[in-house]
């Protein structure tokens, strides 16, 4: 039976709820009260899934800051050693699900200095009623590999951890092309949208490759596998509509196609 443990916050509940669709779930008690468990037994797919959220899904819950550097929370430590030993002997495959609405905070509201900028030489400027500054590509690249150093901290604290096992890490879904699910369905970015309009959607999907492309080079280059966006989950590179869930999380069916890219079905 193949093991997999899987780690994360708001991204991995498209995932959990793919899970719910195949089988139910025995909800592990938390010995702290800090972190969701939930494992399922799925014999017609031959997996063993353990799932662990943090419930208030602040980092310091995950990881630890000192002079040593980043390492694991002790209760999150004793967390994982508890799912581990639920999975029982035998290969794990470690799945983190950890941030993803990075390049989101940054770009899902337009600037108010609105900008743009090219990926390419025939890039597509956005096409928006006012007046746009270009800024350099490597000023945008600078940007999103000062967001990336999260999840690549956390991987190479996983691998620390898990010496031995496969580590991978899930990309976030792309970003909805639809201002009017934006918005109306604005997650933490509602105060956000009294001020400043949604940004053009050619933008967000431009800094989400960016951001997407920066974090796998720098993830790829510490031995941790990636996961992106599948394509029947796209349309015209943004995510497709019967994959919406708010304004940038994705639902179960889109769960359902990352738990295919992992094996699982």
């Amino acid at each position: 039976m193949n093991r997999y443990l899987i780690l994360g916050d708001s991204h991995l509940v498209a995932l959990l709820d793919a899970a719910r669709e195949l089988g139910t779930a025995r909800q592990v008690p938390s010995e702290d009260g800090l972190f969701s468990v939930h494992e399922f037994v799925l014999e017609a797919q031959q997996a063993h899934l353990v799932f662990v959220m943090p419930l208030a899904g602040a980092p310091s819950l995950v990881m630890k800051y000192d002079r040593e550097g980043f390492s694991m929370s002790p209760a999150y430590a004793a967390q994982l050693r508890a799912a581990l030993a639920l999975l029982g002997a035998g290969p794990v495959t470690i799945c983190s699900v950890f941030f993803g609405n990075e390049h989101s905070a940054f770009s899902i509201a337009d600037h108010p200095v609105p900008f743009d900028f090219l990926r390419t030489p025939d890039d597509a400027p956005c096409p928006a009623p006012v007046p746009r500054q270009i800024v350099p590509l490597a000023v945008i690249e600078r940007k999103m590999a000062d967001l990336a150093w999260r999840p690549e901290v956390y991987c190479r604290v996983l691998k620390l951890a898990f010496a031995g096992q496969r580590v991978l890490h899930i990309l976030p879904p792309p970003p909805i092309e639809d201002e009017a699910q934006v918005k109306g369905d604005p997650e933490i970015f509602g105060p956000l949208f009294e001020r400043y309009p949604v940004a053009p959607a050619l933008l967000r999907l431009k800094v989400y490759s960016v951001y997407c492309r920066v974090v796998e080079e720098r993830l790829r280059a510490v031995g941790v596998d990636i996961i992106g966006a599948p394509a029947a989950a796209c349309d015209n590179g943004y995510l497709a509509r019967p994959y919406w869930r708010e304004a940038t999380h994705a639902n179960g069916p889109y769960g359902t196609l990352i738990l295919q890219a992992l094996g699982v079905l």
